[in-house]
């Protein structure tokens, strides 16, 4: 009689760090579109949403996390794995979504963003007939970008990393399985391969679009794999590496965040100093929401407010930003301009309308085609 391994019941404490981490997304992007909106470059307010946006910039990390936890911790838990219900449930979830998505930004571009280099007609040779005029979006190296690179539009390619990631993962699952390592041994492999990224990338590859690539989080993926093939063991982790995880973020925030904001004002900076600085920073972050999410858990109301916007997260992360960019009109912008704290009303708006929107195709059960849910 084969035997088969019981189902556990779901662990809020992933749903809450999607939540807390879907938060971080829309609250960076609202930042940079405040930035833009209603403040002057360079006085201080514009200082204070530059500064909190480049601290809220941690949410590819941590999604990569909680999505290597997720799917370590659900391989591991059968007596073997079962790759090809594994691979089915990522082309619904993961692929899908992405294809639907990327092909409905690039319409948005074409129909109502209508930049220039977008837009601008161009002619392409047809093998039988001849040529034909179409927007440069839509030419073949264009297309290619925008789909492979997850360039449709600017936080699709999260997608992309993701099916990566998944394409990888069962090679990776072996190999974390044999080595059989401690948390801290993992901590210095996925420290190692990513200098090692870093290193290839400027020497050898020089990848066009790097953060569109599984390599470029190397940190977050390998820690996650562990943290989920060990979660039994992570509370113990967390009591003896806590202040070790709270160093590495405020030490790799020290180095992230200087450069990152001289940025701004086209100072020179040292790419090795900024990309160390902020992967270190990143999964130091990443590590210390786990814990409190962990924490959240045992509380009722907010673990349970959390938890539903995790639940959501992937409807909200993309939708937001089509609702962000539709708030901009100049009606719309004026009116919240006249507001108190427009960019807190912004975010308010954008929020609520996001949200309504992700219920609705809840409701309507639209959310199966639309977000593979």
């Amino acid at each position: 009689m084969a035997v088969t391994a019981s189902p556990r019941p779901r662990d809020p404490t992933f749903d809450i760090l999607k939540g807390l981490s879907i938060l971080e997304v829309m609250t960076h992007h609202l930042l940079a579109a405040g930035m833009r909106k209603f403040a002057v470059q360079f006085d201080p307010m514009w200082w204070t949403m530059a500064t909190l946006s480049r601290i809220l910039h941690f949410a590819v990390p941590t999604f990569l996390l909680v999505s290597a936890v997720l799917l370590a911790r659900s391989v591991a838990s059968k007596p073997r794995p079962d790759w090809k219900r594994f691979f089915s449930r990522r082309v619904q979830r993961t692929l899908w979504p992405y294809l639907l998505w990327t092909g409905g930004y690039i319409a948005f571009r074409l129909v109502w963003l209508r930049d220039q280099s977008d837009v601008t007609p161009t002619t392409m040779a047809l093998p039988l007939s001849g040529s034909v005029s179409i927007p440069s979006l839509l030419t073949p190296e264009r297309l290619f970008i925008n789909v492979f690179w997850g360039k449709a539009y600017y936080h699709i390619y999260f997608m992309v990393v993701l099916l990566q990631f998944s394409l990888l993962f069962p090679l990776l699952f072996a190999a974390m399985r044999r080595l059989r390592m401690s948390f801290g041994g993992a901590l210095a492999l996925g420290a190692v391969l990513q200098i090692v990224a870093f290193y290839m990338q400027r020497h050898w590859f020089t990848v066009p679009f790097p953060a569109s690539t599984v390599f470029w989080y190397c940190m977050p993926v390998i820690v996650g794999m562990w943290i989920g093939l060990n979660w039994q063991e992570w509370d113990a982790v967390w009591k003896r590496w806590r202040w070790a995880i709270a160093a590495i973020a405020v030490g790799g925030l020290a180095m992230y965040l200087p450069p990152a904001l001289m940025i701004y004002v086209g100072k020179p900076i040292s790419n090795e100093l900024f990309h160390l600085g902020i992967k270190l920073y990143c999964i130091g972050i990443a590590l210390l929401l786990l814990a409190l999410s962990t924490t959240i858990a045992k509380t009722q109301r907010l673990s349970a407010l959390l938890q539903r916007v995790g639940d959501r997260s992937i409807a909200l992360f993309l939708i937001h930003p089509l609702v962000l960019f539709l708030l901009g009109g100049p009606k719309v912008t004026g009116f919240i301009e006249r507001s108190p704290m427009p960019t807190i009303t912004l975010g308010v708006v954008m929020f609520a309308i996001t949200w309504g929107l992700s219920e609705a195709s809840r409701k309507t059960k639209a959310d199966r085609v639309l977000f593979g849910r």
